[in-house]
C-alpha cells in the first residue's frame, strides 16, 4: 500500500486509514519524516508525530534494535521544537542501554518513567500510578505502571541493565538474568 506521509502529516483533516495504521510509522525509514514533522510548528500533526517517535523509541530499545538509527534521528532532531524534546528523551534512554552503572531509587524512578511512560506521553498517563520497589531478588528494582495489564521494567541495581516485561511479571530466575 502506498502511503504519502507528507500529504497526511500536513493535511489537518487527514486520518490514518485504520486504527492500527500508525504502527506502520514504526519503521526506521519513517524516522527522518517523523523528526522533521515533529520539528515543524506549522505541521498540524507535530505532537502526534513526536509521540509516535517516543513510542517507537521505547519499542526499539526494549529489544535493543536499531540503536544507531535512533541515535542518528536524535542528532537530526536536537534543538528543533518537539523533535528536540524527543531527542533529549532518546539520548537519555540510549544512555540507559549503555548501562549507566549503579542505580539508586531516584535513578530507578527516572528510568522506569522513561522506559514505561516517556516525556511526551506524561500528560496522557498522568492519572496512572508508577511505582518503583525492590524486586525479588533485591539486586533489582522493578518499576510498574498501574494499568489493568502489567507494564513492568526490571533494572539491575549495580549495572543499570534493564528488561521490560509486558502482560506478566518475570519469575525470579529471569529477573536474576538481567545483568
Amino acid at each position: 500500500m502506498e502511503f504519502d506521509f507528507d500529504r497526511w502529516a500536513y493535511d489537518p483533516a487527514a486520518d490514518l486509514p485504520d486504527q492500527d495504521f500508525d504502527l506502520m510509522l514504526h519503521d526506521v525509514s519513517f524516522l527522518p519524516f517523523l523528526v522533521d514533522t515533529a520539528a515543524d510548528p506549522a505541521c498540524p500533526k507535530q505532537r502526534y508525530c513526536a509521540m509516535v517517535l517516543e513510542e517507537y523509541t521505547r519499542r526499539l530499545l526494549s529489544g535493543g534494535m536499531e540503536l544507531d538509527a535512533i541515535r542518528a534521528a536524535a542528532t537530526r532532531g536536537r534543538g528543533r521544537e518537539l523533535a528536540g524534546e524527543w531527542a533529549a528523551y532518546a539520548e537519555r534512554v540510549l544512555d540507559y542501554h549503555d548501562r549507566p552503572g549503579p542505580v539508586n531509587r531516584a535513578k530507578a524512578e527516572q528510568m522506569a518513567h522513561d522506559l514505561l511512560v516517556g516525556d511526551l506521553h506524561r500528560h496522557a498517563m498522568r492519572g496512572v500510578p508508577l511505582t518503583v520497589a525492590l524486586a525479588d531478588p533485591d539486586s533489582h528494582w522493578v518499576g510498574e505502571l498501574g494499568l489493568p495489564y502489567p507494564h513492568l521494567v526490571y533494572i539491575h541495581r549495580d549495572t543499570g541493565a534493564f528488561r521490560p516485561a509486558f502482560l506478566r511479571p518475570l519469575p525470579p530466575a529471569e529477573i536474576a538474568a538481567v545483568r
